[in-house]
């Protein structure tokens, strides 16, 4: 079959060449991001950027948090504002610049009411002096608060306030609660909580139970300014060695925090497990069991946002599970960095588990004060009084916070890096005498070795303190030197297959490769980081893997012995195998005596053939082997590319059955790395070659002239185009001029006259450039001193006014003066020898002046306002006119400068005895009530300007008033019925405005019309034919208008439909027995039937009665319409009948009640299980339910393992596994429904024969 492999790393290498060709100018990455602020994490390959970054042409802020060791930047936060949704590329820039001016510090606070008495922690006002952001853009600042109370500050609950402030006053504030703090008395706490920002509650929860070594956290954003977002280049991340990347055959398939309806899930709420299986330490795989979480892997393929979300708030939870603690403040072991974490340089003996607080080993001063802590692995996974119900693990911790710090560069889960790789070295335990304060990883079981060291790899490789990474890269190291000696002090002769870890597992003479690969993968990413050491043990490794593949006939690969009932493929495989025969044990239940296997062909003679350690490779143990083989094609191993292609179909091309636990729909319909995706690594990418360092380029200057006293102001203009920063300095400058080194301006004031050769030099730190130009500076010319001219007050005028004004100017060489004017107002002119300004005000406006004068040499100005105003005219009526009525219209024109206006009528001139006005701004003025009598009428008009009032009057003839009958419009004749309410409008009018009275005569029985408004109504009251004659009168005349109205009998009333009453939404399971009767009623006492559609199978309507019964026979949603019918009319309702499946597959599992053994016994014990009969009659009988089913067993008698499909409990007891255990079997169905039964075991020592 053709290489898969071959083809996609010639891809990475042509890439890669490509990328190194263009390095000087090639971007470090390019990322897609959406309108609004982000802030995100950016790794940078090694020696591409210095000082800072830029994203696009866009202002950057570069935060950098980590830097490789030649001093260029590692990690860096990086903030933007985008205005636009784009791809931006990234490149090296320089420093980011200054904090901007006063960040914006919401109100923020906490509060908790414990026992009654509340505990209040509030975001200070003020800067804090631990920043996490600062620059141009962003703040991010910390402050640690203790909640108090009345009484005084809470001993060992502390919030943190990590509040970010964005220039545009956008904020954030980022609040995670802590119960972390060794120190005495510390414990959980149950509390009411309640966060406020700016005054309004954001969050609430009531009987919050806080536990010890635990933390939360909620984060809010607060302003209008819009949050963008970002889809990120992992190109850098890649080449960097920080995250591996992923083959894209990695199906999309989306997680999600929230249920179907939108409703967060439990398991996300503060202080849950989110997607992590509880207790840690359980057995089997799931999706967080992986290099990286499956989840986690599908976001770095696919980027999208809603994984995105589901990965960071498994990172938020990270601080729910119980291994979390620091130094209090103040103790004499301050801890590491400014985290605190707990160092082992300082309390050698600690161990994080409350058996310390017994145990000799352990010094009582290096003992954790607080309590309770976590609970042990492999125990009941029942919490005591006050403990957290979340159990962690070194052999099955998953990363929760690493991905989440390098896509945000949040500060939580910086720290939460940190937390759990401390958590492995503090709860590794000092007694097994491997440890002590080199920090040598817990080795019980190789799987925790594995994981843990990535957890510790990547914390040391990328904490954002440069004291917790130099401690936590130091514990590295001396695990990878520990990893190396354990690997090479193998016999060679005892030993030539390297063969590793043995006697760790449980079952004597075999080993785990499977466990042994998270270690060599755990060593690997150590090398992708820059660590160096492990590799001797890691290869062994390795090899041993690739031996699984390559030795035929000593070892085949695939063999037709011991496939056992469920193989998918005879002759079937044997290159991953669960267990391995690592050598040979007298006696089959100990490791006493154990030696070798030295030969591939021992090792299958033990292992091929056992049909309980064969193992398909779909599932976890191809992708598994997988990583082995890449292992060995990087490192150029004979038969690893082979090996690997042989492998890669079974994996990477052929359909596997996934599971819906692990991306898949439960068939199979895709390849089986295409649902683990945790798994489906790709090879690194080749590490680029830093860009070559260029010289900077400085514009040439040109030779310049000053004169003696001037003040210089020179830009040296340089730039460099790698953007380092650089360096300026000058030679020969003129005296008293200086260069600024960091800017290149040339500044200060020149002292001495002569021609000055210079040369200005700049710097990038290793190559520079030079510009050379001359300056001459001279002896200035005698001083002429110029005028001076008073200022001029502004002016004003009204038109045709005449104007004169003089202007005072001086000068102190008494040089004759010259004056000019511009912006004078019509007509105006100004005299040049004497300056006054003379002449008759013609236009009106608002005329800035300027006024200068000059004595022929230097001019002097100053500048007036000059207004001219025009009072108001009237411009209707006509003056002079006869008014046309008793209310009159007067509208005018607005005059110039003219601030308000008022109108007055008087019986003489200046007298307001008619009328008086207001000043206002209006211009026109209704007047009601004017004498109607002819008699002559005086206007005044006056005009308000600059709080001096002007008038103009004007004289009228008063209207002589004729009265006028009023008008009635006719009405139409009017038809209804006996019973009918009436009302009908009159409309009238009176050209004199006269006030109206009505009458009718003729109105039918029961009507009448209101004398005011001639509105006629009422309730008709008999039948008959009406003559209707309707008047109105202004009291001086009438009108009348005359209409027929016919009253008759009313029509019989129409037949009323029946009504059914709503039916509510149906909730049933398949298989019920259904009876619903449906209400419904005729107002007339019909009798009605009945009818309905879209019943679910199974289910009739009752004609008669309307009783809906059955069995019901399917599962989905069924849109239900039941009808009713009088015979004439007909009446519906509608409504959702949801037929679910039955609620779970397995009714009961029997509990076997209390067992007994002897050590070395022989077991085989089948639990007895009810199935739902529905379910297996569905599922086509009881056998085709195993599938669906999975059983697992808590702390069995050693040597004792269950079937997972079977429920049967099978072994061999171990001799010395004698003592009373509390047995826990679950079974778990598809869908996650568990179902448990605990019971006793009691296992006696093993009975022992009296030597002859």
């Amino acid at each position: 079959m053709r290489s898969l492999f071959t083809s996609a790393l010639i891809v990475v290498w042509a890439l890669a060449g490509a990328t190194a060709l263009s390095a000087q100018t090639a971007p470090i990455a390019t990322v897609a991001l959406t309108p609004g602020w982000v802030t995100f994490g950016q790794v940078v390959p090694k020696g591409f950027a210095r000082d800072g970054l830029r994203v696009g042409s866009l202002a950057t802020q570069t935060d950098v948090k980590t830097r490789w060791d030649d001093g260029s930047i590692r990690f860096a936060v990086v903030t933007v504002k985008a205005d636009a949704a784009g791809s931006f590329a990234i490149t090296a820039a320089p420093a980011s610049g200054p904090q901007f001016d006063a960040p914006f510090i919401p109100a923020a606070s906490v509060t908790f009411t414990i026992g009654g008495v509340p505990y209040v922690a509030t975001l200070p006002a003020a800067l804090s002096a631990d920043r996490w952001l600062t620059g141009p853009n962003v703040y991010e600042g910390r402050s640690v608060v203790a909640p108090v109370s009345s009484s005084g500050a809470h001993p060992f609950l502390r919030v943190n306030f990590d509040t970010r402030s964005y220039s545009d006053g956008t904020a954030r504030v980022d609040v995670s609660v802590e119960n972390v703090l060794d120190q005495a008395g510390a414990t959980t706490v149950t509390y009411d909580v309640t966060i406020a920002v700016n005054g309004a509650t954001v969050w609430s929860k009531a009987a919050l139970q806080h536990f010890y070594l635990t933390r939360w956290r909620k984060v809010f954003d607060i302003g209008s300014g819009s949050a963008g977002s970002i889809a990120p280049d992992l190109t850098p991340f890649h080449q960097a060695g920080a995250l591996p990347p992923y083959l894209g055959l990695v199906a999309n398939v989306v997680d999600r925090t929230t249920d179907a309806t939108g409703a967060l899930r439990p398991a996300f709420d503060v202080l849950g497990q989110g997607a992590l299986n509880n207790p840690m330490w359980d057995h089997a795989g799931r999706p967080e069991l992986a290099p990286y979480p499956d989840w986690t892997a599908r976001y770095l393929v696919h980027k999208d946002p809603t994984q995105r979300a589901f990965v960071l708030a498994n990172g938020d939870l990270s601080g729910s599970w119980p291994f979390h603690i620091r130094e209090p403040l103040g103790s004499i072991t301050p801890g590491v960095g400014p985290d605190r974490f707990i160092s082992l340089d300082q309390r050698p003996t600690v161990w994080l588990d409350d058996r310390a607080s017994t145990d000799p080993i352990v010094r009582p001063e290096d003992r954790v004060k607080g309590g309770p802590m976590q609970m042990h692995e492999y125990g009941t996974g029942i919490p005591g009084p006050g403990q957290s119900p979340l159990g962690p693990d070194l052999a099955h911790q998953p990363s929760l916070a690493y991905v989440p710090y390098l896509l945000t560069g949040d500060r939580y889960y910086g720290e939460e890096m940190g937390f759990i790789a401390n958590y492995n070295l503090i709860h590794t335990y000092n007694g097994d005498a491997v440890r002590g304060s080199l920090g040598i990883l817990e080795n019980n079981e190789v799987r925790g070795f594995g994981w843990a060291l990535r957890n510790l790899v990547d914390a040391a490789a990328y904490a954002p303190s440069a004291d917790t990474r130099a401690y936590f890269s130091l514990k590295v190291q001396n695990n990878l030197q520990w990893l190396d000696t354990n690997a090479n002090s193998q016999d060679p002769v005892t030993n030539p297959l390297k063969l590793l870890w043995t006697k760790y597992r449980p079952e004597p003479g075999y080993i785990s490769l499977w466990e042994q690969t998270y270690l060599a993968f755990a060593i690997d990413r150590a090398r992708a980081q820059g660590f160096t050491g492990g590799l001797d043990h890691r290869d062994a490794i390795a090899r041993l893997q690739l031996r699984l593949f390559t030795s035929a006939p000593d070892y085949p690969r695939e063999s037709p012995f011991g496939c056992g009932l469920n193989a998918v493929t005879i002759p079937c495989v044997w290159g991953a195998p669960y267990l391995i025969a690592a050598g040979h044990v007298p006696n089959p239940s100990s490791w006493a005596g154990f030696t070798f296997f030295t030969t591939m062909a021992d090792i299958a003679h033990n292992t091929i053939g056992d049909p309980n350690l064969q193992r398909d490779y779909a599932g976890f143990y191809g992708p598994e082997a997988r990583l082995n083989l890449m292992i060995g094609i990087t490192s150029g191993w004979t038969g690893a590319k082979e090996a690997y292609d042989y492998l890669f179909p079974f994996i990477g091309v052929s359909n596997a059955n996934c599971s819906a636990a692990y991306g898949g729909r439960d068939t199979a319909d895709r390849p089986d790395l295409a649902c683990r995706a945790g798994w489906a690594l790709d090879f690194y990418p080749p590490t680029p070659a830093p860009p070559v360092n260029r010289a900077p380029v400085v514009t040439a200057i040109a030779d310049r002239t000053n004169q003696v006293g001037d003040a210089a102001s020179l830009a040296v203009q340089a730039i460099d185009p790698d953007s380092d920063p650089l360096t300026y300095s000058a030679t020969g400058l003129p005296g008293g001029l200086a260069i600024n080194p960091a800017t290149g301006a040339i500044s200060g004031t020149f002292t001495t006259a002569g021609d000055f050769a210079v040369v200005v030099s700049v710097s990038d730190g290793s190559l520079s450039a030079t510009a050379s130009f001359t300056w001459h500076v001279v002896t200035p010319p005698p001083v002429n001193h110029p005028p001076v001219i008073a200022p001029i007050a502004d002016q004003r005028g009204e038109q045709g006014e005449s104007a004169t004004v003089a202007i005072a100017a001086t000068d102190a060489d008494h040089n004759p003066l010259t004056y000019s004017a511009i912006g004078l107002p019509g007509s105006l002119v100004i005299d040049p020898a004497t300056g006054i300004i003379s002449g008759t005000l013609a236009v009106t406006g608002e005329f800035p002046v300027s006024i200068s004068v000059s004595d022929g040499t230097a001019t002097a100005s100053t500048s007036f306002v000059w207004r001219v105003f025009r009072r108001a005219a009237i411009v209707a009526p006509a003056p002079g006119s006869t008014f046309t009525s008793s209310t009159q219209a007067f509208t005018w024109e607005a005059g110039v400068g003219v601030a308000s206006t008022r109108l007055d009528i008087g019986s003489a001139p200046g007298l307001a005895d008619i009328f008086a006005g207001q000043f206002g701004t209006t211009l026109v003025q209704i007047v009601a009530g004017l004498p109607v009598d002819g008699r002559q009428l005086f206007v005044r008009l006056s005009s308000s300007i600059t709080g001096e009032v002007r008038f103009n009057d004007y004289t009228y003839t008063a209207f002589t008033f004729v009265n006028h009958p009023p008008a009635i419009a006719p009405i139409a004749n009017q038809a209804g019925h006996v019973g009918d309410a009436v009302t009908l409008g009159v409309h009238a009018s009176d050209a004199d405005n006269d006030a109206l009275t009505y009458r009718a005569s003729g109105l039918p029985d029961g009507l009448t019309i209101d004398a005011t408004t001639g509105a006629i109504s009422g309730t008709l009251a008999r039948a008959d034919s009406f003559t209707v004659t309707v008047t109105v009168s202004d009291g001086a005349a009438t009108a009348s208008t005359t209409f027929a109205w016919i009253v008759a009998v009313p029509p019989p009333p129409p037949n009323l439909p029946p009504v059914v009453a709503p039916i509510a939404d149906q909730t049933s399971t398949l298989g019920d027995t259904v009876s619903l009767a449906i209400a419904a009623t005729d107002p007339e006492g019909k009798p009605l039937s009945f009818s309905a559609t879209g019943l679910p199978a199974g289910l009739t309507i009752n004609p008669s009665s309307g009783v809906i019964s059955g069995i019901l026979l399917a599962i989905g949603d069924f849109t239900v319409t039941v009808s009713a019918t009088d015979g004439t009319s007909i009446a519906s309702t509608s409504f959702v009948w949801h037929v679910a499946r039955p609620a779970g597959l397995v009714t009961e599992l029997k509990n076997p009640g209390p067992q007994q053994n002897r050590a070395g016994d022989n077991v085989d014990l089948q639990l007895e299980v009810v199935y739902n009969a529905l379910a297996v009659k569905l599922a086509g009988g009881e056998e085709r339910l195993h599938n669906l089913v999975d059983f697992s067993a808590r702390n069995l008698p050693r040597g004792l393992r269950i079937d997972r499909e079977k429920a049967r409990i099978r072994g061999h007891i171990d001799n010395d596994a004698a003592g009373v255990y509390q047995v826990i079997v679950t079974v778990t169905e598809v869908g996650g429904r568990q179902v448990s039964q605990t019971f006793g075991w009691t296992v006696l020592p093993r009975l022992r024969t009296r030597d002859r």
